[in-house]
């Protein structure tokens, strides 16, 4: 089984909303998808540039799709978030909130 397969819990509960699109669900984004986005910001880098970097540290596929769904909340990969949390060098306490609990 995939671990994209399922919605992880977490402490951030994910809220889905429907659009005024017939049928589009929009999906919000976590507490730890907020901290990557505002590091990134920050730092001045794209979300390319971490891509590239947490395939070079992992040596696991990962693109936008993925990093969308670990900062959704959709999707929960311990190496990834460990990787990007090292990257960036986000808060720890943060990151806690993306584990299966």
């Amino acid at each position: 089984m995939d671990v994209c397969d399922s919605i992880i819990s977490q402490k951030s509960v994910i809220v889905k909303t429907k659009s005024k699109k017939k049928g589009v669900i929009s999906i919000k984004t976590t507490n730890f998808g907020k901290a990557v986005k505002h590091r990134l910001i920050d730092m001045d880098l794209t979300q390319n540039w971490l891509i590239e970097e947490v395939r070079r540290k992992t040596g696991l596929f990962f693109d936008s799709s993925y990093l969308q769904k670990i900062l959704n909340g959709t999707c929960n990969s311990p190496k990834i978030i460990e990787a990007i949390s090292e990257i960036l060098q986000i808060n720890d306490g943060i990151s806690e909130d993306r584990k299966i609990g």
